[in-house]
């Protein structure tokens, strides 16, 4: 199985987690803080950990370029699936820092190709901080650094 399969495995996993404790969720649960509500599932941190080792064991495959540009690519895109409805398109967010091992691996052509991609998918005034790095990090590699 190749990475980009685990890793849309893993994220429609946790998506699915997601809605099942949304349908099991009680009315006005987490409504005023009082119990807990979308942003305290725990499947959030279990996604987290499952992605960051799912990573980690691609990378020491060292894949070549554009295995790691598709994978990039994927997970760059994903949370623009979801729309900003819940807690999970944060998280989909958040976890673009986790990609940061994987830009050495790119050629110039395919940092390039996701520098382009993210910029025209998400307007400048709503990144966040580590998806400003990421993309510092993009087009230094872009420019063969």
């Amino acid at each position: 199985m190749s990475g980009l399969e685990d890793i849309r495995r893993l994220y429609a996993d946790y998506q699915e987690q997601f809605r099942q404790r949304e349908r099991a969720r009680k009315p006005m649960e987490g409504v005023f803080g009082l119990g807990t509500g979308p942003r305290d599932y725990p499947c959030h941190d279990q996604f987290v950990q499952e992605l960051e080792q799912l990573l980690n064991a691609i990378a020491a495959q060292r894949p070549d370029s554009a295995q790691a540009a598709r994978m990039l690519d994927y997970i760059y895109l994903a949370p623009l699936e979801r729309g900003r409805e819940d807690a999970v398109y944060w998280m989909l967010l958040a976890v673009h820092s986790l990609t940061l091992p994987f830009i050495p691996l790119l050629d110039p052509q395919d940092a390039q190709a996701l520098y382009d991609s993210f910029c025209a998918s998400y307007s400048r005034r709503k990144r966040l901080p580590s998806q400003e790095q990421l993309l510092a990090d993009l087009r230094k590699r872009a420019e063969g650094k």
